[in-house]
This record gives structure tokens, C-alpha cells and sequence, in this order.
């Protein structure tokens, strides 16, 4: 009877220490293979801090300090004579108070229930650089929640009159 049981309790701790060593095994062979330098890995990364962060940002973006939204180019454009832009927002809890641009006249083409389009006419053309401000749009918010601003459509006109579309994003504020 001793013989068995001795046999059986060698057994399990070789079967406890090849599962222990073989987890370890995969585990380092996953960690410097797949997760280390991969595009695969850096997406299956589980801790913010480690991963990189690429900002891609769309041609126009927003982003948002203390009740003002200001629009941004991430690209440079050379020789616009207008931009036009359409964006939604919320109607109940937005309220848009004024719309300025340093360099353009502003043209309000529609103002519907949280669909707004306007053109930005410039005088003279105008080299819009990478992180130029483009637009400053004042706003308030009646009750304190997160609202979502998207721009669904954008495009520039150069001085030739040939049209260029860009790609735009939202912004949660």
C-alpha cells in the first residue's frame, strides 16, 4: 500500500512542476515574441503606461478648454480661399453663444436644431499650418454632462477653385 501511494504523490509533484515550468515557458516565449515589438502586441498590451501612444489626429479637430471649443489643423494647407465645415451637437444641453476666427469673415449657411454649417471666408489667401487655430466657438452647457461635438463634413476651396475634402473628428466635452 505504501508503494502506491509513495508513487502516486511522486507523480503529482512532477505533473505540479511540468505544468509550473511549461506556463513559464509560454509565458516568456509570448512575452518576448508576440508582445514585445509587435503591432499585435502592442495592441494586446494590458497596461496604459506601456503602450505607445500614436495621435493620429484628422485633418480638423477640436479640442475643448472651459467653454470654448477650438477647431485645429493637423495638416497644412496652402493657398485656401474658404473652408466649410458642418458639425452636430446636442441642441438641449449645448447652446453655441458666438463663433470667431482670427483671419476670416464667417459665413452662417444653416443653423438647425444641433446641425450648424458655416464657411470661412478668407480675404486674401491663407497658408493654414499644422496646428493653426481656425476656429474659436464659445459655448455653454446647461446641465454638467458629457456631450459629444462632431464634425461630419469639411472641405477647403484653393485660390485654382479646386475643392479638397478632409477628414474630421469628434470631441467629447
Amino acid at each position: 500500500m505504501k508503494d502506491i501511494l509513495k508513487k502516486y504523490k511522486k507523480h503529482k509533484t512532477f505533473t505540479n512542476i511540468g505544468i509550473v515550468v511549461t506556463s513559464l515557458v509560454l509565458a516568456i516565449w509570448f512575452n518576448l515574441f508576440l508582445i514585445d515589438g509587435s503591432n499585435l502586441g502592442n495592441s494586446m498590451k494590458a497596461s496604459v503606461l506601456e503602450t505607445k501612444i500614436k495621435n493620429n489626429r484628422a485633418d480638423i479637430y477640436w479640442e475643448y478648454s472651459e467653454n470654448t471649443i477650438k477647431v485645429f489643423s493637423s495638416k497644412n494647407m496652402n493657398n485656401v480661399k474658404n473652408l466649410s465645415l458642418s458639425f452636430t451637437y446636442n441642441p438641449v444641453n449645448v447652446e453655441i453663444i458666438s463663433k470667431t476666427s482670427d483671419s476670416a469673415e464667417i459665413i452662417e449657411l444653416s443653423n438647425e436644431n444641433g446641425i450648424n454649417t458655416i464657411v470661412l471666408n478668407y480675404n486674401q489667401e491663407k497658408n493654414i499650418l499644422k496646428n493653426d487655430t481656425i476656429l474659436s466657438i464659445y459655448s455653454k452647457k446647461t446641465e454638467n454632462i458629457s456631450e459629444q461635438l462632431n464634425i461630419f463634413n469639411a472641405n477647403f476651396t484653393d485660390t485654382t477653385s479646386e475643392n479638397f475634402l478632409l477628414s474630421t473628428s469628434g470631441i467629447t466635452f
